[in-house]
């Protein structure tokens, strides 16, 4: 029945989960027409800001971009049209996100190309001293996969063009790995949904055209959590995919061997399911050790060079920002965080609340008023439709995954530093957007349901 939420067997994982059927045509027809709407009408906004502000101050070539990204997306949309009539993966509403993703590609390498951040020389000089047989400086080896990322693409002689193209590919899998999970967990539209949302956030689509760690770290989480949750549906064919990404993933920035005990000890609970609870208790154990001591590295390359104790009592909420910064109870010399926080529990607290407010808000003070606009008319629905998608699916096993990423990441952004961009919640977003998607799929079903025949 249209509308209709049911538990159903997955033919692919054999593993019961929470289904919501795609809506009826004419209700899904609104839909579609309404987010088609609200999409074209963010982007043109965005880029009439771009325009009207004069970034780079180019005004006929930001022009230009956008109009040569609207007509890619409308070839796009052609092509994705005819395929659609003959190929089983884009039929249905499966040609939207493959629409919004080409388009939002497009659109990003006319307007932003090639960016380089502040810390694109350290990856390149890594990775030129990486192939010379040279040692790494400083914190660098702390950056290690991304540098050995860099040093492979300029062995294939692909240029900074090459490194941009291979994380848009990246990128495009964890947009079809989120259509697999939402499909997988709640059904066709959760899906659509939830890669549509991926593919025109405009935050995680400007990282991917940057060399920097972000985006090949934030599409490693999303892609270890998809095949660690393949590997737990009952497949362990999928655990050896998922533990090369889960190690190459650590790599690439710090604190990313920091998620190592939670893929290690999923993967391990997936391949020994058959085994007794002992065996696995066992090997979760081993696994907790080596992560512990793949982590030693990374957080002696961090404290040779900064020093996370002088933020907390410091008060820093942004990393060297005054203006968050909070009033904080005095320390005594050479006191350890441990021992500060015991003393001034409920200062240490506020702290790191205020850190993780601050950055899952997205909002900054010295951001435009246009852009702290569009992030408070869009962040707080697809948190309120990300927490609908937990509660629909909150006894899946990728739910689970999910929370205890999110989770971690959380906590790491409390305990140290909230960043000046929000970029430290769009490692996450991604799987936030799977359960915004989620949401959608709840809420068109209960539209559907309630609303007369």
């Amino acid at each position: 029945m249209d509308g209709q939420v049911a538990v159903h067997e997955d033919l692919d994982d054999n593993q019961s989960a929470v289904a919501v059927a795609m809506p009826s045509r004419r209700f899904s027809t609104a839909l579609g027409w309404s987010a088609a709407f609200l999409i074209v009408a963010t982007l043109a906004g965005s880029a009439g800001t771009r325009i009207a502000s004069g970034i780079n101050g180019a005004y006929s070539e930001e022009a230009g971009s956008l109009f040569v990204a609207i007509v890619v997306a409308a070839v796009a949309g052609a092509i994705a049209g005819m395929l659609a009539q003959r190929h089983r993966f884009l039929q249905g509403y499966r040609w939207v996100p493959v629409l919004l993703f080409v388009a939002m590609a497009a659109f990003m390498w006319t307007v932003r190309g090639v960016h380089h951040g502040g810390d694109t020389p350290r990856y390149v000089g890594g990775a030129e001293r990486l192939l010379a047989g040279e040692p790494l400086l400083g914190r660098d080896s702390a950056y290690i996969g991304y540098i050995a990322f860099v040093a492979v693409s300029k062995t294939l002689a692909i240029g900074e063009a090459g490194i941009i193209a291979l994380q848009v590919l990246v990128s495009a899998l964890c947009a079809v790995a989120l259509f697999s999970m939402g499909r997988r967990v709640a059904g066709e539209l959760a899906g659509v949904a939830a890669a549509s949302l991926y593919a025109v956030n405009v935050d995680i689509s400007r990282f991917t055209f940057s060399i920097l760690t972000d985006s090949l770290f934030t599409s490693g989480l999303l892609l270890s959590t998809y095949l660690t949750y393949r590997a737990l549906a009952g497949d362990r064919r999928w655990a050896a995919p998922a533990t090369a990404v889960v190690l190459a993933t650590a790599f690439v920035r710090p604190g990313g061997s920091f998620f190592l005990p939670i893929f290690g000890v999923a993967l391990a609970f997936a391949v020994l399911h058959q085994r007794s609870l002992a065996w696995r208790a066992g090997a979760a154990l081993v696994v907790l050790a080596a992560s512990v001591w793949l982590n030693l590295g990374p957080v002696r390359a961090v404290y040779s060079t900064e020093n996370p104790t002088q933020w907390l009592i410091g008060g820093y909420v942004l990393i060297e920002n005054e203006e968050y910064r909070m009033p904080m109870p005095p320390a005594a010399a050479d006191v350890s965080p441990m021992r500060y926080c015991a003393e001034w529990p409920v200062a240490c607290s506020r702290l790191v609340l205020r850190r993780v407010a601050v950055e899952f808000a997205h909002t900054r003070t010295f951001y435009s008023f246009r852009h702290n606009l569009m992030v408070w008319l869009s962040f707080p629905l697809l948190y309120a439709l990300a927490v609908i998608g937990v509660l629909a699916t909150r006894r899946e096993s990728l739910t689970l995954l999910s929370l205890a990423v999110v989770g971690l990441q959380t906590a790491l952004t409390g305990l140290t530093l909230a960043d000046w961009d929000g970029r430290l919640v769009l490692f996450v977003f991604p799987l936030i957007t799977l359960f915004s998607g989620i949401g959608v799929a709840v809420l068109a079903s209960t539209i559907a349901r309630t609303s007369p025949r």
